[in-house]
């Protein structure tokens, strides 16, 4: 018969260190902020249902639609985003975004005071 060979005793490896590093704990923190602002957007249309449809005149019904038409556009863009962020650099694509959604800001205020404006003259 043979006899079981006993394993050479090893080292004792050290434990290696459990959960996130300070940097991953951070990117983890920013990215469930991110998500949570994201989620904010589309979740602030339903309470304001109450507010809303009296103001404009609206049945349940059509504001479903606007709110539903939202939530599409939001996805539709995104996915177009999606082409345009894998074809040109990322810190590129983000600046030129921040600067089109101050552009937009800027020209909303505009259009509101001359609205403004030209209401206040008739």
């Amino acid at each position: 018969m043979t006899e079981p060979i006993a394993a050479a005793p090893t080292e004792q490896q050290p434990e290696q260190e459990r959960g996130f590093s300070r940097y991953q704990s951070f990117l983890i923190a920013l990215l469930a902020f991110a998500q949570f602002t994201i989620i904010l957007d589309f979740i602030i249309m339903s309470p304001l249902g109450a507010i809303l449809m009296p103001a404009l005149d609206i049945t349940a019904g059509q504001f479903g639609v606007a709110v539903s038409a939202y939530a599409f556009s939001a996805g539709i863009s995104g996915i177009l985003a999606a082409g345009f962020a894998d074809r040109f650099d990322r810190k590129r694509l983000l600046l030129f975004s921040t600067l089109a959604l101050r552009w937009e800001r800027c020209c909303a205020r505009w259009r509101r005071t001359i609205i403004c404006f030209c209401s206040a003259g008739s």
